[in-house]
């Protein structure tokens, strides 16, 4: 492979892993109570705590000289790297000078990660295509979010570039939440209102299915919003506004019983820009759902369906309009089922395994 370290190839490689060079391009990224910046704050972290080191690189000025300046001096500090193993994360600002700072790299023997947080290309319409995929060809290596998206890439990217899948990605708490500890086993299954969450861009741009759900009859659930974005839902007598939270110290009602994944324009399927992507996305809310141990509702066709299912974490429906029959046939015993499953990958989210594992799978010794 084109760009491959000898001389830390290998778990067998004579170097331990504190001699095995890493590091990562770190954007600075503002912290605020939406979970926006939230997966690549954990990025960090996890890749700290496994001895990567940071090449500060601040892109989110809009000043047209400051990113040209910032730039230049990401070109120079690589210039000092030699058989390195380095992660960029995707999207990036300033691919443009990015993309001349893999090249350098490369030809000094490093080994270029890429870890895709989203691909942007297939999220906006007008988002420049060619310029992303031509970045995303710079690597040796791509950790991309499963299967699905594995696949996607492979008629768009050079065969020589090994991709790699995440699974879901990791999610780092402050505290464990304590919601949902309550014994189950004294939960009334017959009960007039299952209370289902939905966490994120609430938004009509974004979750404009929300607004159309005014047309949902009632039914033996309601739906809690939790988030930012939020415009009129007075007319909605299904949906609910619950307020908003700290990403890293996440905080529900104590009732709640489902989360939600789901995107589009639509209440029958997850269409449109957004709907279509979850084919290949895998939706931080999954992670954060597992680490508040909610049992996940989601969209049958979305890339994280089998995952949810195969694992026993929740079920999937085809339409939001489908959600009643499936609560109105689920068992105790289904439910029980699923909250145990969730403790299993809540410790695995919550630990950063999932990242870790990529970076083993890559290099046994990163």
């Amino acid at each position: 492979m084109q760009g491959k370290i000898s001389s830390i190839k290998s778990p067998e490689s004579i170097f331990s892993i504190y001699m095995v060079k890493r590091f990562f391009i770190k954007q600075t990224v503002e912290k605020r109570l939406d979970a926006g910046p939230k997966a690549k704050l954990d990025t960090y972290k996890i890749l700290e705590k496994r001895g990567f080191q940071p090449i500060i690189y601040v892109s989110n000025s809009k000043n047209r000289f400051l990113r040209y300046f910032q730039g230049l001096v990401i070109i120079f500090k690589v210039l000092h790297l030699k058989n390195s193993y380095v992660l960029i994360e995707n999207p990036i600002e300033n691919w443009r000078f990015l993309s001349i700072a893999n090249r350098i790299m490369r030809l000094r023997k490093n080994y270029l990660i890429l870890l895709i947080h989203d691909i942007e290309s297939e999220r906006y319409p007008d988002f420049p295509k060619q310029m992303e995929y031509s970045f995303i060809n710079t690597f040796d290596s791509i950790i991309a979010h499963n299967e699905y998206m594995k696949e996607f890439l492979a008629g768009k990217i050079n065969e020589k570039v090994k991709v790699y899948t995440l699974g879901i990605f990791d999610y780092l708490v402050d505290d464990e939440p304590k919601q949902n500890s309550y014994n189950v086993g004294d939960l009334n299954f017959n009960k007039d209102k299952w209370e289902v969450v939905f966490c994120g861009n609430l938004s009509r741009v974004k979750s404009s299915f929300l607004y159309s759900m005014g047309s949902i009859k009632p039914q033996n659930w309601e739906l809690n919003l939790y988030g930012s974005g939020i415009e009129d839902i007075s007319q909605i007598p299904l949906i609910k506004y619950k307020g908003s939270f700290n990403p890293n110290k996440p905080l529900i009602s104590e009732n709640s019983d489902f989360g939600l994944i789901w995107d589009g324009d639509s209440i029958y399927t997850c269409d449109g820009i957004w709907g279509n992507y979850m084919r290949i996305n895998n939706p931080h809310k999954l992670s954060l759902y597992i680490v508040l141990n909610l049992p996940i509702i989601v969209w049958k066709d979305a890339a994280v369906a089998k995952f949810v299912e195969e694992n026993g974490l929740g079920f999937s429906v085809a339409s939001l309009l489908d959600i009643s029959d499936k609560l109105s046939a689920l068992t105790q015993k289904d439910y029980l089922t699923f909250r145990k499953n969730l403790g299993y990958f809540n410790r695995k989210v919550t630990s950063g395994e999932y990242l870790a594992l990529s970076l083993k799978q890559i290099n046994g010794n990163l």
